[in-house]
């Protein structure tokens, strides 16, 4: 099982959940996945620690200093990491879903990939 978290805070919880399970089969990819390579502010709401909450990738005054976070062009770094086929794929980007998609473009045809969407 793949984790791509981009959010460093986000990373911990998920590192804290594999280590108070039997997880030996889960690794956490430290990106965002997208169309392109690029580094994005992201601005967390109140709850950025917590598993909920609302997350911003545009300027939100009443919210704190961004967080920079790397995106990645979603074929290329999979290619790059080795990961030779999936066929199940979850999607919960909070709206980025088209950006995901967009970069996933060759993988989706290649694989014929099972996609759920969070909502």
């Amino acid at each position: 099982m793949l984790s791509f978290e981009p959010n460093p805070p986000l990373q911990d919880i998920i590192r804290g959940g594999i280590a108070q399970n039997p997880l030996g089969n889960v690794t956490i990819a430290p990106a965002g996945l997208g169309r392109r390579d690029s580094t994005v502010d992201f601005y967390p709401g109140e709850n950025c620690h917590s598993r909920v909450g609302r997350s911003y990738l545009v300027i939100v005054e009443r919210y704190r200093d961004p967080i920079r976070l790397q995106m990645r062009h979603s074929d290329s770094f999979w290619t790059l990491q080795g990961w030779v086929r999936c066929r199940f794929l979850k999607i919960d980007v909070q709206g980025f879903e088209a950006f995901v998609l967009k970069g996933l473009q060759n993988r989706i045809q290649r694989d014929e990939l099972i996609i759920l969407r969070s909502f």
